[in-house]
């Protein structure tokens, strides 16, 4: 649902296209600074009707985490409610929105690595990360990890979402940095290794 709000549009996609993950939020911001956004999201139904549903959002764009930069912004959002299984579309509206310093934050990537710093294929688990900046700037990002369901029928879902990174983490222009996530976050994640599909993401952050 698209819902305009100067200078944030929204697009929400129950489902993902191949490769691409389910229950995502497409941001489109227009700014000549990155903003952190405060956005309330109502879950809705068929019939357009708010539904008994609390939406989340794994990338913080719910409370003031998420830096956004100019263009085209992701987050991944996940429904806790009775009325889970109705949900067909979000709508969303920004509460507040913050500028920031930053003119831009460069998207980073995650590698998922094993106790010998070999890269591990996405999904199985990891014992500790790489966070990879490509871009000529520097990169204030956090880092999440999401379990996601394996539902016979509809989307795939969060069921477990654990942020790995206490405070924002700075990454160098085209370099990268080694993170071991806190004890009690591995502990957290690490039951769903094996049993649920886990993906890694790092996400622009607001200080």
């Amino acid at each position: 649902m698209w819902r305009r709000r100067d200078p944030v549009t929204f697009d929400f996609a129950l489902f993902g296209p191949d490769g691409v993950i389910d229950q995502m939020m497409t941001i489109q911001y227009q700014g000549e600074t990155t903003a952190a956004p405060v956005i309330r999201y109502r879950a809705l139904d068929e019939h357009r009707r708010t539904l008994r549903v609390e939406v989340h959002s794994c990338y913080g764009s719910d409370r003031g985490e998420l830096a956004l930069t100019d263009g085209e912004n992701t987050d991944l959002l996940y429904f806790r409610g009775p009325d889970t299984h109705l949900t067909v579309d979000v709508a969303a509206e920004i509460a507040e929105l913050r500028p920031l310093e930053r003119p831009r934050n460069p998207i980073t990537l995650v590698v998922q690595n094993d106790a010998d710093g070999n890269e591990l294929p996405s999904g199985g688990g990891f014992d500790h990360l790489t966070v990879v900046n490509p871009s000529p700037m520097e990169a204030l990002c956090r880092v999440v990890a999401v379990a996601l369901d394996q539902p016979g029928s509809g989307p795939q879902g969060a069921i477990a979402v654990v942020q790995l990174t206490q405070e924002p983490l700075q990454v160098p222009p085209r370099s990268q940095v080694r993170l071991d996530p806190p004890s009690a976050a591995y502990t957290a994640i690490s039951p769903y290794f094996g049993a649920s599909w886990v993906t890694v993401k790092s996400y622009p952050a607001a200080k």
